[in-house]
């Protein structure tokens, strides 16, 4: 099984994200980039946390059992910002929204699973935590040209959410782009917001 944990955002905000999404597919189509992109269909769109891999389905019983508890991180507001690009230089592979507030309460939650994980066998990512949400990848020819029209686009805010929850999912690959499955919904703590 190929597991990840992430958050995911209400439809509301999933419904304005893909707004944006649309904006940036308008925009490099007008640009007529020679970039081959691959949006993110508006039913994939999430947060991933931990990208866990390919697991027997015995780790994965034992990856929902330490995932099963309430996470000891309380509810929080997420905000998107702008577009931004990984690698930051070179050509770009991923194009993603960026966090304006929240971030604090996602790399939180990135620690809490990272610490009930600490001793489930896996390769864990070498470079540091980067809250951010993907909304297209760079399938062939990125350029930094395509990354100064993308980020040059006038869009409309994406919003946000309230995040009470994470998700482990079971991911299938396929031609035709992969599917997430949810195995486990994890609470965050309870807490009153409204100070």
């Amino acid at each position: 099984m190929r597991l990840f944990v992430a958050v995911d955002v209400d439809d509301r905000t999933r419904a304005r994200v893909a707004r944006v999404i649309d904006a940036l597919r308008t925009g490099m189509e007008a640009a007529a980039s020679a970039a081959r992109i691959s949006w993110i269909t508006p039913d994939r769109l999430h947060l991933t946390l931990q990208f866990i891999g390919a697991v027997s389905e015995d780790l994965a019983g034992a990856i929902q059992a330490r995932l099963g508890p309430a996470l000891d991180v309380p509810a929080f507001e997420l905000r998107f910002g702008g577009i931004g690009t990984f690698p930051p230089g070179g050509r770009p592979r991923v194009v993603w929204l960026g966090i304006d507030r929240g971030a604090d309460g996602l790399r939180a939650l990135h620690a809490e699973v990272d610490r009930r994980l600490g001793d489930v066998p896996f390769p864990r990512e070498s470079r540091a935590f980067s809250p951010h949400l993907t909304v297209a990848r760079f399938k062939h020819a990125g350029t930094r040209a395509d990354v100064d029209r993308l980020t040059q686009l006038a869009l409309e805010p994406a919003g946000g959410c309230t995040i009470d929850h994470v998700t482990l999912y079971h991911s299938r690959l396929a031609p035709r782009g992969p599917t997430y499955t949810p195995l486990l919904v994890t609470p965050l703590a309870a807490e009153d917001m409204r100070s």
